[in-house]
């Protein structure tokens, strides 16, 4: 499995180490074996959030762009939509500013 995020969750699920939002980098995450359920079990058990890529079967990238290509072919999901089919580029889009009135305004 093949995690892509730009947060610190994937649901309710707290990914293993915190990021920053606004650094530019999208945070990957490649599951050899267990799946979802291996990232959270991974998450409970360490008490640093240091990623010991030795250590488990968790591998994590941080990538301005990714294009993922696999044979075969795979279905995307993207935060619960149907994503399609890979190959899929994702790239991190431009940042959105809030502005928030004060209260005379």
């Amino acid at each position: 499995m093949i995690l892509v995020s730009n947060g610190n969750y994937i649901g309710s699920i707290g990914l293993p180490a915190q990021h920053e939002l606004d650094d530019g980098y999208l945070n990957v995450y490649i599951v050899k074996e267990g799946g979802l359920s291996l990232v959270s079990a991974w998450k409970e058990a360490k008490l640093n959030d240091q990623l010991d890529e030795n250590e488990n079967n968790l591998i994590h990238h941080q990538l301005k762009h990714l294009t993922l290509h696999v044979e075969p072919e795979g279905n995307v999901d993207i935060d619960g939509e149907d994503g399609g089919k890979t190959p899929v580029t994702i790239t991190l889009g431009d940042k959105v500013t809030f502005c928030i009135p004060s209260e005379s305004q």
